[in-house]
């Protein structure tokens, strides 16, 4: 499991760390010796505390916890958005004993969404100038109207330097 891009980290009932692996070192900054022993609030911002609490409770009555993203602080302080998943350890006897959590950093691809969302967002709000003949301009309220049918607004340049437009009252 040490190539694994997962962390990997297993909790007693209460909370504290039982195992730590290589790629949880890599994403949290915690060595194993570090970690192992202390709280999971070494990795949880306090506004996610309850959260945590939330999922102990899930695990302690036997119930699996979906995937789910949240954040998590790594040692140097930074918050990372992680992908997680929850399941309870359970005894030979069928007893839970604690949890193993299996958590992706998905940072940068949710700062790669956020980009593409806001480079999209971006596109949308600039209208879009399509020249005519004899001095007319159209003009769309955004990119894709014009293959999408809406119908554009003529702006006409009768003399050089003069324009008249007339935007829809639904601008």
């Amino acid at each position: 499991m040490s190539s694994c891009d997962d962390a990997i980290i297993g909790e007693d009932l209460n909370g504290t760390i039982t195992s730590w692996d290589h790629s949880a070192e890599r994403i949290f900054g915690y060595t194993a010796k570090e970690a192992i022993g202390q709280s999971i609030s070494l990795i949880v911002p306090s506004e996610r505390l309850q959260e945590e609490e939330d999922v102990l409770a899930r695990i302690r009555a036997g119930q699996s916890v979906d995937h789910y993203e949240t954040i998590r602080r790594t040692k140097n302080g930074q918050l990372v958005q992680i992908a997680l998943t929850v399941s309870p350890l359970k005894a030979s006897d069928g007893t839970v004993m604690g949890e193993s959590k299996i958590a992706r950093d998905v940072t940068a691809a949710r700062q790669l969404e956020r980009r593409r969302h806001h480079q999209q967002g971006s596109r949308r709000r600039h209208p879009i100038l399509e020249s005519r003949s004899r001095g007319a301009l159209r003009l769309y309220r955004r990119r894709g109207h014009r293959q999408a049918g809406e119908h554009p607004h003529t702006i006409s340049a009768p003399r050089r330097g003069a324009c008249n437009i007339a935007p829809p009252p639904s601008w």
